[in-house]
């Protein structure tokens, strides 16, 4: 009889102790889960901060590179600006010959057959290059 009880006790024994060894299995498990779960998050907002400081900088990036076309495209015009300006001076300067003396224009002398409008055309100018 005595071994009959003491059968009973130690298998109700064995079962509650199975019982509190799967609970804090259970228990180890949703822990080391939490703590997971909480080093991936952190991990999550680390990666999500880099992500936006890797927004912002891109965005200055493009804001930059566009003020400097901007920049570049107003020199590049002022530089064809400044050379049309020069190129009309060139061309201004050339059609005027302050150097070349003033010939007198020609009266045909009789005996000759001047060309209508012949006395009113300009010499041709000589040629700048």
């Amino acid at each position: 009889l005595k071994r009959h009880v003491l059968r009973a006790w130690f298998r109700t024994a064995m079962q509650d102790h199975r019982v509190t060894v799967n609970v804090r299995a259970a228990q180890a498990v949703e822990h080391a889960k939490q703590g997971l779960a909480g080093q991936f998050m952190g991990h999550v907002e680390e990666l999500r901060r880099q992500l936006y400081t890797a927004h912002g900088q891109l965005e200055q990036e493009q804001e930059a590179r566009a003020k400097l076309e901007e920049n570049m495209k107003q020199a590049f015009m002022r530089g064809v600006c400044a050379l049309n300006i020069e190129a009309v001076g060139i061309m201004k300067r050339s059609g005027q010959h302050p150097q070349q003396p003033q010939q007198q224009p020609h009266h045909p002398g009789p005996g000759s057959n001047p060309t209508p409008g012949q006395d009113l055309m300009p010499p041709p100018a000589p040629n700048p290059l």
